[in-house]
């Protein structure tokens, strides 16, 4: 039986993703375990392997690189002796986000699974992942979309006074007017080709896809085209701009605020790493009930130790920094407030085993978290090559989904720009985030005399749902004393643990 070959989910809110290259020919001999291509997601690139043997035959007009697929598409088949390629390829099958367990490796579906050796191959390079925020045709090249100063001239000429109807670029807008759909719309097998994120995007913009002229491949309708028309029918609707706009040249548009002129701005894509951001960023403040909580505190300490160990280490070293003393420092205090160490599994609250840390790094595309794991128990110099290959792979891509597992908590640290405080929004289904401020000298009172101490704050926001004030703002208070007190609690074993008797353990060994 040919068995097919699909886009497996690498993320629990993966719904498409963009092909990287394929690792096998066409024609070639695949054995169980074989990795077949590689997959980029929204944040991370893995490579999948196969899950049984045969002959890999790729369909006509398959993938190719920087082509945008979609979860359950099938790409291919492995085909056993004297077997030969379906007629017509299988329904897609779309796995569920249970599927895909939070913090492991990406769930296989019917025939492709994330390979964990994919951490060690290269990222795509940014052009590829550029192409990701167009629509891509899976089935051949796409019809060149009209230039841009052509589609803003379009636009303009929808809207200027005495316009009788809209240009030819924009004429995927007639439906709304009481016209009847354009009659080249392309139609395959009878229906209308369209693009599963032209469809979506159509369905949340309110426009019927099935009226726009399509620019993908023989004429097939994607994204581009339903946010063209969108915007033409936006601008229509508009009201009638004020004098001096209308004034305005060809091809330029008055603000109505400001009377500034220029160039009508043409909607743009959502990056996919954009889109999952603002996803799950949507869904954090829709399914919390969060709290800030703002503490300063007295950095003086800290800065020294850090300072200590940079010059201890010397020019060439690898000193820890703010971060990686953050890190242990918050670890150790989250042993003893296990509150904080939970995440949300349904409507029930789940205690971590482990005190796993995500942290947030800022990177070209957007903002990732990979997962330092077990973060009371490493060593500062142990923090500090975790992060340093975990931010070198994050700025080229080569996370791996692994390294993008949830942990229980996050720590995100924006002290090294000129930003004191800020609220964080926390990681759902995490129930408590930190957010740091910068390190500052400000003059406090200290030991009964104004001086010149160094102080830095802290931004704690929880899920008033999963636990109350109280126990978040002893968490608060005790960090703020580690902080106060660094070495105090990294030399002292019992400061470390909320169990006694784990704490004699550790100081016996």
């Amino acid at each position: 039986m040919a068995l097919p070959v699909t886009i497996p989910r690498l993320g629990w809110t993966m719904e498409e993703g963009t092909f990287t290259e394929w690792l096998k020919q066409d024609g070639a001999l695949i054995a169980e375990g074989d990795e077949l291509f590689t997959l980029e997601s929204d944040k991370a690139t893995e490579a999948v392997a196969a899950l049984a043997s045969g002959t890999l035959r790729i369909l006509p007009g398959g993938p190719r690189p920087g082509d945008t697929v979609r979860v359950g598409q099938v790409i291919a088949y492995l085909l056993q002796a004297g077997e030969s390629l379906p007629l017509s390829p299988p329904e897609e099958t779309q796995p569920t986000a249970a599927d895909t367990p939070l913090a492991t490796t990406p769930a296989a579906t019917t025939w492709g699974a994330a390979s964990p050796s994919a951490a060690t191959r290269p990222a795509a390079p940014a052009a590829t992942a550029a192409v990701s925020t167009a629509e891509a045709s899976t089935m051949a090249a796409s019809t060149a979309a009209p230039p841009l100063a052509e589609l803003q001239a379009a636009v303009v000429q929808a809207v200027a006074p005495g316009a009788s109807a809209a240009p030819a670029a924009l004429q995927g807008s007639e439906h709304l007017q009481g016209r009847s759909a354009p009659q080249g719309a392309f139609r395959s097998r009878g229906r209308i080709s369209s693009s599963p994120r032209a469809r979506r995007t159509a369905r949340e913009l309110g426009l019927d896809w099935r009226t726009l002229q399509g620019s993908g491949a023989g004429g097939r309708v994607i994204e581009r085209d339903v946010l063209r028309a969108a915007a033409a029918l936006s601008q229509q609707a508009a009201a009638a701009p004020p004098e001096d706009a209308m004034s305005a040249p060809a091809g330029e548009v008055a603000d109505v605020t400001t009377g500034v002129t220029g160039e009508v701005p043409v909607p743009a894509a959502l990056s996919p790493t954009r889109r999952s951001i603002a996803q799950r960023m949507l869904a954090s403040v829709r399914a919390t009930a969060p709290v800030t909580l703002t503490a300063a505190v007295d950095a003086t300490h800290l800065k020294l130790l850090r300072d200590q160990l940079r010059s201890r280490c010397g020019p060439e070293g690898d000193a820890p920094g703010y971060t990686e003393l953050l890190i242990k420092l918050t670890a150790l205090t989250l042993r003893r407030h296990p509150a904080l160490c939970c995440r949300w599994v349904g409507d029930c609250l789940q205690r971590c085993a482990q005190i796993d840390l995500n942290v947030a790094v800022d990177t070209e595309t957007g903002l990732v978290a990979p997962i330092i794991r077990k973060a009371d128990r490493a060593s500062l110099a142990e923090l500090t090559e975790r992060l340093g290959r975990l931010v070198e792979d994050a700025r080229h891509k080569r996370l791996s989904t692994g390294d993008l597992a949830l942990g229980c908590f996050t720590l995100s640290n924006l002290g090294m720009y000129a930003v004191d405080a800020f609220t964080p929004i926390v990681h759902y289904p995490q129930v408590a985030i930190l957010g740091v401020g910068r390190i500052a000298p400000r003059p406090a009172l200290h030991h009964g005399r104004i001086r010149r101490r160094f102080q830095m704050t802290l931004c704690l926001t929880f899920d008033h749902r999963a636990l109350d004030g109280a126990p978040a703002a002893r968490f608060l208070t005790e960090l703020c004393t580690a902080i106060e007190q660094p070495m105090a609690w990294l030399l002292e074993p019992r400061g470390q643990s909320q169990n006694p008797e784990e704490a004699t353990t550790e100081e016996t060994t």
